[in-house]
């Protein structure tokens, strides 16, 4: 704030006031300094830049001589900066306007790759003849709350890239993906636990473009863990997160030759959990030489835990869809069609056959009872003992039924079923199979009106 402003804020002093001499003899360094004292316990970093924008003073808390030194007369978009809520062009013509600025956020990596976010603010400074001078301002460390802003949004992506998968591949790909892009890591690979053979094997992988990164995959295909040896096989065992800043030197490494190859350094592995288990180990790794990323290790087990529900609920539904293949082709191969119905003994639905066998029924039995159904052979007597048999949940086969197809031709099909109940003993329905056995009883038929023939001729 100019200093005429700062005086123009005071209250007028009386003569006889004691303070009064004091303030008139404040001079403009004094008040100068007192400003400085006051903006170094503002922030994190106080500085001053001339009228070419270009950095002339600056305090660091907790910074060093060299970190003060090497910005000295180099203005902001010099320094390798990348800004994060604007671009270098339009600030500059907000700094040309001579306009104050705000939170102007900014990022920065050090020599190490550590990733660094900082907030500035600054004003316009003016002579006094109005001539304008530069800017001094205040900037601030938000590095943790970018970082934890990074990681919430990186669990939200993970979260949303398994959810809107349709298999386990596409959503180990999709979330390998998601990490390495948002993290910058060149790579990234998914092993899964076999618990048959002990050993962790290769199960999916994405990369960055580049034929070193599609050896180093190909290689990993080849590869298996068993629990201790190498990294992933460490994490196996120990179901704790690892990082290691540069594999080439790390004896922990298993087959560094590989890794040597493709030219990786950092690795960072962790476990990928579901139900208090490792059911496999996801490993990333990077060119370059990367320190530990502590809020990145502690939010990895969150992300762990994401990918270890949805893998082991895709795997469900994948076991339960290959059992229920299984079924369906057996339930083909057995009978004609399949059929379910709810706990009122209506018919909930019918496989595709049955259209193919009996024409189109299929949509006219869907609601209804098998005895609301047009039947030739069934009796009400004989409707009661069956609906009977079907409250007492009772299994029943070879029910026979008979019925006219559209053309007014006789068929006759066999029904068998069994009771079906939940996993808590509730009575659900029952669900079961159909055959057309019209062809095998006109053949039987036939067979009988043959023989009965036969024995005429013989008393003949």
């Amino acid at each position: 704030m100019p200093a005429r402003m700062r005086q123009s804020a005071r209250p007028r002093q009386k003569g006889n006031d004691r303070a009064a001499p004091k303030q008139a003899s404040e001079g403009p360094g004094e008040s100068e300094a007192r400003f400085r004292a006051i903006a170094e316990l503002s922030g994190d970093w106080y500085w001053e830049q001339d009228a070419s924008h270009r950095f002339t003073w600056a305090f660091v808390r907790g910074g060093s001589a060299g970190a003060v030194s090497s910005i000295i007369g180099k203005t902001r978009w010099e320094l390798g900066e990348q800004p994060l809520n604007g671009t270098w062009e339009e600030h500059r013509r907000l700094l040309d306007a001579r306009q104050p600025f705000s939170d102007f956020h900014v990022r920065l990596v050090d020599e190490n790759g550590a990733e660094h976010f900082f907030s500035t603010t600054g004003v316009p400074t003016f002579d006094s003849a109005g001539i304008f001078t530069g800017y001094r301002g205040l900037a601030r460390r938000i590095t943790q709350r970018k970082r934890a802003e990074q990681l919430l949004r990186l669990e939200h992506t993970v979260a949303r890239s398994v959810t809107e998968a349709d298999s386990v591949a596409a959503a180990l790909k999709a979330v390998i993906r998601t990490v390495c892009e948002a993290q910058d890591w060149e790579c990234g690979r998914f092993f899964r636990v076999d618990d048959e053979a002990g050993a962790l094997r290769f199960a999916e992988a994405w990369s960055k473009p580049g034929p070193q990164f599609d050896r180093y995959i190909e290689h990993s295909r080849k590869v298996a863990y068993i629990p201790g040896v190498g990294l992933a096989g460490k994490v196996w065992q120990s179901g704790e997160p690892m990082w290691v800043a540069d594999i080439t030197r790390d004896a922990r490494v298993w087959q560094q030759a590989i890794a040597v190859e493709a030219g990786m350094h950092g690795a960072f592995v962790f476990p990928v959990n579901s139900g208090g288990k490792t059911i496999g180990v996801l490993a990333f790794n990077s060119t370059e030489i990367r320190e530990p990323d502590e809020h990145l290790m502690q939010a990895i087990h969150v992300i762990g835990a994401q990918i270890g529900q949805f893998v082991q609920r895709k795997q469900a539904e994948e076991v339960l869809r290959e059992s229920e293949e299984r079924f369906r082709n057996l339930t083909e191969l057995s009978s004609d069609w399949y059929w379910e119905q709810d706990e009122n003994f209506r018919f909930t639905m019918v496989s595709d056959n049955l259209h193919r066998r009996l024409g189109p029924v299929t949509q006219s039995v869907i609601g209804k009872a098998r005895w609301e159904l047009p039947t030739l052979n069934m009796t009400e007597a004989d409707w009661a003992a069956h609906r009977a048999l079907l409250k007492a949940h009772q299994p029943f086969r070879d029910l026979q039924w008979h019925r006219l197809d559209n053309a007014g031709k006789l068929q006759i099909a066999s029904i068998s079923g069994k009771p079906i109940f939940d996993s808590e003993g509730r009575f659900c329905g029952y669900r079961g199979i159909g055959r057309d056995i019209t062809e095998s009883r006109r053949s039987e038929e036939a067979l009988l009106r043959f023989r009965a023939s036969m024995d005429m001729s013989d008393d003949m």
